[in-house]
């Protein structure tokens, strides 16, 4: 395995982690949210973690979608591979092969600036999601005083 190859494998692996690391921390801060607002009656004064938890879902939700599209990506890859060495379970002529080739390597580039997009979008809405709540701490702190 050439060097490029072993550091972009580093990379995409890389890139995972962090990505599922994202979506852990943001289950668990969903799942500290419910346990810190438990037994406390609805108020305006929980505006602020029902916007973090909102902006966790979302979070969640691009976490997901970044997922996808780098599995979309390795797929289109090895579909890209298969056409060029003429391993693709459907045999055409060259100049099929080499269109077929191209507009898959398109769609590599669009699902990977797709999962760079998420993957970007899922840090800021987590880190939104902490903000609103430690303003709703900080609020909630301020009020019992």
């Amino acid at each position: 395995m050439s060097t490029v190859n072993e550091l972009h494998s580093l990379h995409v692996a890389g890139n995972t982690k962090y990505t599922y690391f994202v979506l852990a921390a943001t289950g668990a801060a969903v799942g500290f949210a419910v346990q810190k607002t438990e037994g406390l009656s609805l108020s305006w004064w929980l505006l602020p973690v029902g916007m973090a938890t909102m902006f966790w879902a979302v979070s969640f939700g691009l976490g997901c979608r970044s997922v996808g599209m780098v599995q979309r990506s390795i797929a289109a890859n090895i579909t890209m591979i298969q056409v060029q060495d003429g391993t693709f379970h459907v045999r055409a002529s060259r100049a099929a092969e080499a269109e077929a080739a191209e507009k898959l390597q398109k769609q590599i580039i669009d699902f990977g600036d797709k999962a760079a997009d998420a993957n970007t979008g899922q840090f800021v809405c987590f880190a939104l999601g902490a903000l609103c709540f430690l303003a709703w701490r900080v609020a909630e702190m301020i009020r019992i005083s």
